[in-house]
């Protein structure tokens, strides 16, 4: 006899997601060696949330997703919310029930904000220091990284990585181009540098080294240091 394609809601359910999951799936292995390694972060993670506040999404399930997240190579967190919709065995993974809503994906911009704070000295190392490169970015404890190139062949001849800033490309310059005397009557040096070498200091000290500073200038009006 035919069956019939007409469908029927279930008022009670007997199989758990759990049980829907091969007992030799290797999801399940990972998700019990991901175990100890959360709870080994739920003292620091009561330290970030308030006790006053309306619940948060768990951080564990927030957690699981982006393990799950590479570890399925989905390739970003909006696909990643996605799979979580309709992928039974994904929901089993994070902790979520067939029937619970599955949290907005700007969740994770927040709670990565509230788990990577900025701030004044970093906790795995202190000479790391505050830097943003552009007005939007966040400020985050790093180092700057300087590179001086040869124009014609475009290779690196001289690197050092700091927390300052045109005082180590002068310092660059001194350990490669030759001094003012050593050099030949005719040969033109001249530096090419972005806008935050804009500065008068910097600026007077190429010129004493008799090299050509090709830097933008800032807008008309922009005081400079």
């Amino acid at each position: 006899m035919r069956g019939t394609d007409a469908q029927q809601s279930v008022l009670f359910r007997d199989v758990t997601l759990s049980q829907r999951i091969p007992m030799d799936y290797p999801l399940r292995r990972i998700r019990t060696l991901v175990g100890p390694a959360l709870l080994a972060l739920d003292a620091h993670c009561d330290m970030l949330y308030s006790s006053t506040c309306h619940p948060s999404i768990a951080p564990d399930r927030l957690l699981r997703a982006l393990v799950l997240m590479v570890l399925c190579s989905i390739r970003s967190e909006r696909q990643l919310i996605e799979q979580l919709n309709d992928n039974l065995l994904f929901r089993w993974f994070v902790g979520l029930e067939r029937d619970d809503a599955v949290w907005d994906v700007t969740v994770f911009t927040k709670n990565r904000e509230l788990l990577l704070r900025d701030k004044v000295e970093s906790s795995t190392d202190a000479d790391g220091r505050l830097y943003k490169k552009a007005r939007p970015d966040k400020s985050v404890p790093c180092y700057l990284g300087h590179a001086l190139m040869e124009t014609r062949s475009g290779l690196v001849v001289a690197a050092e990585a700091s927390f300052s800033g045109n005082a180590v490309a002068l310092t660059l310059l001194d350990r490669v181009v030759p001094a003012t005397a050593e050099r030949a009557p005719d040969r033109a040096i001249t530096l090419g540098a972005d806008t935050m070498y804009q500065d008068k200091t910097f600026v007077k000290a190429l010129r004493e080294r008799q090299i050509a500073p090709h830097v933008p200038e800032y807008p008309a009006g922009t005081k400079l240091a």
